[in-house]
């Protein structure tokens, strides 16, 4: 009894912990919340639902439809199955796609704060972990947490793969890299670092040969799809190529894009700005952040600037891991600049929100 007891105040303390990165995130969603019902009030056409949003609520709804070219509802393939798969079980319980969307948008947004606070916390103290979580939930970008993309998804999935790395829970990581490699194209960064944390514990030949087969099985089904529907295994590509004009490229050639097109919108100012923060931020943290996060980050900033056409950079570097550990850690020292950085991200992070609402390019 006495052995039950002492868990069940384990269990309680550590409820009791993450009061604090729920708080946070549920307070930052109040606050695009509330941005959207203001803005609602105008009646000039606010929106929760805009540009990718709704072609992830279309594949849930429909599936994917070719319709014998890659335009128009063809060019969904380039959105990847897992989060519309989720979007569309969950409205096994609601009969609502729409809210289903949100529903597991914010779900795992929250699950992700937990999870980041919990690594933070065991990384560099609580009050780190408590300001990584306050930059996370109210990044400039994080009106994508809530709304039906793919964010709160994929970082729910990393975030998790980092947890189990330091556990060594090698069998549920290889199942998170699967699933990350459905989410988003971006999830291939995970299979480097997972090489390099299994290189690293001397993990048997064996079990590579095992969490190689299982890491390739979600993706192999999806490519399986696309060669029986579209006739080609990267169907996703030629509708990202098409429709979005990404191609693959060198990084130094999107570097070069950008610092070209510096002069011509705010949205690339703003991209570049974020772009020279997140290599700063890994730079500084090469020796106190494990070298798998860094190789994250590294590949989210190489496979981000490796395309022909870079649009909303700063969303994609959003999953730059490190920047909340390291910066969290920082602002521990420095009250006021934290107080100010806060209130520049929680203002910004509402103008974002409204500018998604309306329509407008968010910077």
């Amino acid at each position: 009894m006495e052995s039950i007891f002492k868990k069940f105040l384990n269990y309680s303390q550590k409820f009791a912990d993450y009061k604090y990165p729920v708080a946070i995130f549920l307070i930052s969603r109040l606050l695009i919340f509330v941005a959207y019902y203001l803005s609602s009030l105008y009646g000039l056409g606010a929106k929760l639902t805009q540009w990718d949003a709704n072609s992830y609520i279309s594949i849930s709804a429909n599936g994917y439809i070719f319709n014998g070219h890659y335009t128009g509802i063809g060019s969904y393939i380039a959105f990847f199955p897992l989060y519309p798969i989720l979007v569309k079980l969950f409205s096994f319980l609601t009969s609502n796609i729409i809210l289903s969307a949100f529903l597991v948008s914010f779900i795992c947004g929250i699950l992700s704060a937990i999870i980041l606070y919990k690594l933070i916390e065991e990384w560099g103290g609580k009050e780190a972990a408590i300001n990584g979580v306050f930059l996370f939930s109210f990044f400039p970008m994080s009106i994508f947490l809530t709304v039906p993309y793919t964010e709160s998804l994929f970082f729910f999935l990393i975030l998790s793969f980092f947890l189990c790395v330091r556990k060594k829970k090698w069998l549920i990581c290889s199942i998170l890299v699967a699933l990350s490699l459905v989410t988003r194209l971006t999830g291939f960064i995970l299979i480097p670092v997972f090489l390099y944390e299994l290189y690293k514990n001397k993990v048997s030949l064996h079990l590579y040969l095992l969490f190689a087969l299982i890491i390739e099985i979600p993706f192999s089904i999806f490519t399986y799809f696309q060669i029986v529907n579209y006739g080609t295994p990267f169907a996703f590509l030629a509708a990202q190529k098409i429709n979005w004009f990404h191609e693959a490229a060198f990084p130094w050639i999107g570097f070069r894009m950008i610092v070209g097109y510096l002069g011509s919108d705010i949205m690339y100012k703003i991209d570049f700005f974020f772009l020279m923060l997140m290599i700063i931020t890994l730079v500084l943290s090469t020796k106190k952040i494990g070298k798998g996060m860094l190789i994250f980050g590294w590949g989210i900033i190489f496979l981000s600037l490796s395309q022909t056409f870079i649009l909303g950079l700063s969303r994609y570097l959003m999953i730059v891991v490190p920047f909340y550990f390291y910066w969290g850690k920082f602002l521990v020292k420095y009250s006021l600049l934290k107080e100010i950085v806060l209130i520049i991200f929680g203002s910004w992070m509402v103008l974002n929100a409204i500018l998604y609402i309306y329509s407008l390019h968010i910077f």
